[in-house]
């Protein structure tokens, strides 16, 4: 006999699966799971937990005569055990597809999904902190819900100080006097590049200004290719500020060293 004891959890558009199996003997064997879904929310990730169960079963090559499934989520109950004996199928394909593997598993050993009992409360505990794991990721701010948007310094239109002012001269006789700006390098022209980042499918998209620069599956690496083709650069005629959705997330994994790295080339460039 075997009883796994299985737990759900999702945050924003992550969903964590957390296993606990336990053999004949009392020994476990703990499992996690992690995976992200547009729809994301409580009753799918504890489905997915239970899809967790099933993959791990197939791949148990000691296969047992008895499986006990627990569970605290009522809907998984109904679905994979009373549905199952009173012969109602899901339409629901992603459900369904799950039923049909878990009838496939009761050719071959007596099956059942029932409630935590008290005596696995102990082993239940592990489970929910398990289907946590996630939360150790230092991507995890990426899939939260966005709160804000867009700031204010992201608007394409022209800020004030960037309207060009026209001086009238009040005597056309007179002659105007030129002011000349002094730049620490006379020679090289100053430009002052905004980067935004934006998802497309399974790419990330880099705009300087506005302008597609370059495309990426992964977020940092995206980054990291632009800033080091300008890196020579950087602090002297090209300055880089990064703004809205890529500000916020670039801050969120401060931590992590190749963020850091890049961090430390944009500050460079702000200098």
């Amino acid at each position: 006999m075997t009883i796994y004891v299985v737990d759900g959890s999702q945050k924003g558009l992550v969903m964590g699966a957390g296993v606990v199996e336990v053999n004949d003997h009392g020994f476990f064997q703990p499992y996690h799971f992690t995976t992200y879904h547009v729809e994301a929310n409580s009753l799918l990730s504890e489905i997915f937990a239970f899809e967790s169960v099933l993959t791990i079963i197939k791949k148990n090559k000691e296969m047992t005569t008895t499986i006990h499934i627990h569970t605290d989520n009522n809907t998984v109950i109904k679905l994979f055990e009373d549905d199952l004996k009173n012969e109602h199928l899901s339409r629901n394909s992603y459900i369904l597809g799950l039923q049909n593997q878990l009838l496939l598993i009761k050719k071959f050993a007596r099956v059942s999904v029932s409630r935590i009992t008290d005596n696995l409360q102990p082993i239940a505990h592990i489970a929910h902190d398990l289907s946590r794991s996630y939360l150790k990721d230092p991507n995890i701010d990426l899939y939260m819900p966005r709160e804000n948007k867009v700031v204010a310094s992201d608007s394409p239109l022209p800020s004030n100080k960037e309207k060009k002012i026209v001086p009238v001269s009040p005597s056309p006789s007179k002659k105007e006097k030129k002011v000349v700006p002094v730049s620490s390098s006379p020679n090289k022209k100053e430009k002052k590049v905004k980067l935004q980042i934006k998802r497309e499918g399974s790419s990330w998209k880099l705009l300087a200004n506005g302008q597609l620069v370059n495309k990426h599956s992964k977020f940092l690496t995206v980054i990291e290719q632009y800033v080091t083709s300008h890196e020579s650069t950087l602090g002297d005629s090209l300055f880089i500020q990064p703004c809205g959705d890529l500000d916020r997330m670039l801050k969120a994994i401060k931590k992590n060293k190749k963020v850091n790295t890049i961090l430390t080339r944009m500050n460079k460039a702000l200098v």
